[in-house]
């Protein structure tokens, strides 16, 4: 059986309370959500903790040590209600949404996701769900798993959501109190001794593609880290900027980088944390892709 709706008068009360009834319905369904948050390089091999750059025709070997850290704040997903009310009830037409909310009941659904809900934090879709516990994590570069790169390491601070809607993710978010990365940095012999400390921050990420969140999914929602993006070169007004070569054009072989000291190093590193989709992301997630 189809249904459709025209524009809703008097005759057509039924389909009309028929579709509210299936949001109110629809809105009370929730499922456990795994998820997962993965550290990885560019490699593509077993060994995490050692990557190499090209930058202006130099080669530079990065390594990793072991006392590196991340200190996570928190992390939470923001969920949107899908486009169609059980696969068959657009939501999203103009008709169907006129007719509700001039009755002033429903939901009101702007895009699938991309974009959360304007909803008060009691309504399910305006809740935020935190799937990252705050702690200290260790070993970030040690291998422990495998992604569609390659060797990753996997987080022991991700949860599994038990109460959430379904609907698909519209944001994530993501807290950390502080970055702590040690590493040795070489290029033609020459190695450079590097304590990175970034300070507390957070970053937003908006899925490019469908993130799916229903009853059937078995798959966690993962999101990566690709550490190895945080040294790469940038363009800036027109201009190529390399962290690399800014930080061999300094004299010394031992640099502390952090809010009181190199702080024009520290911001070539956050230039790259801080843009999305580049250290953090939804892995192979892409417009038009469900996953």
């Amino acid at each position: 059986m189809k249904c459709t709706f025209g524009s809703v008068g008097n005759s057509n009360e039924e389909q009309l309370k028929t579709l509210q009834n299936l949001l109110i319905l629809r809105d009370g369904i929730t499922t456990g959500l795994n998820t997962s948050l993965q550290v990885f390089d560019n490699q593509g091999d077993d060994d995490i903790s050692r990557i190499e750059f090209t930058s202006a025709g130099n080669t530079y070997s990065i390594s990793v040590a072991s006392d590196s850290y991340i200190q996570w704040d928190s992390g939470y997903y923001r969920i949107n209600p899908t486009e169609k009310v059980f696969g068959v009830f657009d939501v999203k037409s103009n008709d169907n949404l006129n007719a509700l909310n001039e009755d002033g009941a429903g939901t009101r659904t702007h895009t699938p996701f991309t974009v959360p809900l304007d909803l008060p934090a009691t309504d399910i879709y305006g809740r935020n769900y935190v799937f990252l516990n705050s702690g200290t994590e260790t070993n970030i570069t040690k291998y422990n798993s495998t992604n569609e790169t390659g060797a990753s390491f996997t987080s022991s601070f991700t949860k599994r959501i038990p109460d959430s809607p379904t609907g698909v993710i519209s944001l994530a978010t993501i807290g950390w109190e502080a970055i702590y990365l040690n590493v040795d940095i070489t290029r033609s012999g020459i190695t450079k001794s590097v304590k990175i400390l970034m300070s507390r921050d957070s970053i937003s990420l908006k899925p490019k593609c469908k993130l799916k969140v229903d009853t059937s999914r078995t798959k966690p929602i993962n999101i990566g880290i690709q550490y190895s993006n945080l040294f790469r070169d940038y363009a800036e007004n027109g201009t190529s900027v390399s962290f690399l070569q800014n930080l061999f054009i300094k004299s010394g072989s031992e640099f502390i980088i952090a809010s009181i000291s190199n702080t024009d190093l520290l911001i070539n590193l956050s230039k790259n944390m801080k843009t999305e989709d580049l250290v953090f992301s939804f892995p192979s997630c892409t417009p038009g892709v469900e996953r």
